[in-house]
C-alpha cells in the first residue's frame, strides 16, 4: 500500500536519521525511517524502512491504537535491538525475549510473518503477531499488554505503574484457565506462560499497587481477577506464602481463606454475564449537549 510522507507520518527526517546514526550508533532511530500511518479504521499502520540489509526484514505492526502510537515505537525499537543482537529476522520466526528489562518476571512472545504487501515498497515486510498467531490476528494485543505490564514492572512512580497495568488489561483482559497444564516454581517463578494467556502480571501488579495504597476494595478484585484466570499458579503461590504465614497479616489471611475453585467459577460467571450485558459496539451514548457523564457524585 503506498502512502504519503509527510511529517506527521514520518517519525524523523532524513537530517535527524543521519545525526543518530553518526553520534548515537546504538539508537535504532537511525536505523531506519519509520512510518505511522492512519488506516481507514483509524488505528495506525507503524512500519519500517532500511532494515533488510541489517536485520533480513523491515518490521510493522497494524491496527495499532492511537493512543499506543509511543508503546508501539518502544516495542518495535526493543525488537529490532534484540534482532541485531544475532537474531537475523526471517518469515515464521518465532520470538521469546524479555525487552524491558532482564529482570522482569515473563518473556515477551511474539511471532514474525510476511506480510501480505503487494507494492515494491513494503513488498517482504515481517509484521510481528502475537505468538503463533496467523497473519490474519492483526493487531498483536498479548504482546502490546506484556510490554505495557513489563514498563509497569520498571516503572518508579506508583501512578505510572498503576496507569500502565490498566492500560494492559484494556487491551488485553486476559484467558481463564491461562495455566492449565503449566508447572510453577514460586521458588523461581517465570511467569511468560501466564502472562501470555491470561495478562497475570498485570492483574497482580495492579492489585499490589492498590493495597500498598489502602485501595482494599480494589485490590481484593483484582487479585481475584488474577486467581479466576490462573488457578494452579494460585494454589503454588499460596502454598509458598503461607509457608510464613501469621494469623496478624490481612494478605496472608485473605490467601489463607481463599477458595480458589470457588473464586474461579465465580469470577468467569460473573464476566460472562457482564460480556452479554454490554452494549454492541457503537451502541452506547455518548455525552454531548446537555448530557453529562454519571459517575460516583450523582448517587452521593
Amino acid at each position: 500500500m503506498n502512502h504519503p510522507i509527510t511529517s506527521k507520518i514520518r517519525l524523523a527526517g532524513p537530517v535527524s536519521r543521519l545525526y543518530r546514526k553518526l553520534f548515537k550508533p546504538d539508537d535504532p532511530r537511525g536505523w531506519a525511517d519509520y512510518h505511522m500511518v492512519p488506516d481507514r479504521r483509524g488505528t495506525l499502520w507503524i512500519h519500517c524502512h532500511g532494515l533488510q540489509r541489517r536485520l533480513g526484514g523491515d518490521l510493522e505492526f497494524v491496527a495499532v491504537p492511537t493512543d499506543l502510537r509511543a508503546v508501539a515505537l518502544d516495542l518495535m525499537f526493543a525488537v529490532i535491538r534484540h534482532l541485531k543482537g544475532g537474531h537475523r529476522a526471517c518469515a515464521d520466526m518465532p520470538l521469546s525475549a524479555r525487552l524491558v528489562s532482564k529482570t522482569q518476571s515473563f518473556a515477551h512472545l511474539a511471532t514474525l510473518r510476511t506480510a501480505p504487501r503487494a507494492d515494491k515498497r513494503h513488498l517482504g515486510s515481517l509484521r510481528i503477531l502475537d505468538y503463533d498467531e496467523p497473519i490474519q490476528s492483526g493487531f498483536p494485543r498479548r504482546l502490546f499488554a506484556s510490554h505495557l505490564a513489563a514498563q509497569a514492572e520498571a516503572a518508579k512512580d506508583p501512578k505510572r505503574k498503576e496507569k500502565l497495568y490498566r492500560r494492559a488489561i484494556e487491551v488485553f483482559p486476559g484467558d481463564f484457565g491461562g495455566d492449565e497444564g503449566v508447572e510453577f516454581d514460586p521458588a523461581a517463578p517465570d511467569l511468560t506462560v501466564q502472562q501470555n494467556r491470561s495478562n497475570l502480571v498485570a492483574y497482580m501488579g495492579l492489585a499490589e499497587i492498590l493495597r500498598a495504597q489502602r485501595r482494599m476494595g480494589e485490590a481484593a478484585g483484582f487479585l481475584e481477577a488474577a486467581i479466576a484466570r490462573c488457578p494452579v499458579w494460585a494454589m503454588a503461590h499460596r502454598a509458598f506464602l503461607l509457608q510464613d504465614y501469621r494469623p496478624d497479616d490481612p494478605y496472608l489471611r485473605y490467601w489463607n481463606d481463599a477458595n480458589i475453585g470457588e473464586i474461579a467459577l465465580r469470577r468467569q460467571a460473573e464476566e460472562k454475564r457482564a460480556a452479554a450485558a454490554s452494549p454492541a459496539p457503537g451502541a452506547a451514548r455518548r455525552p454531548g449537549f446537555g448530557r453529562r457523564p454519571r459517575g460516583v457524585a450523582d448517587f452521593l
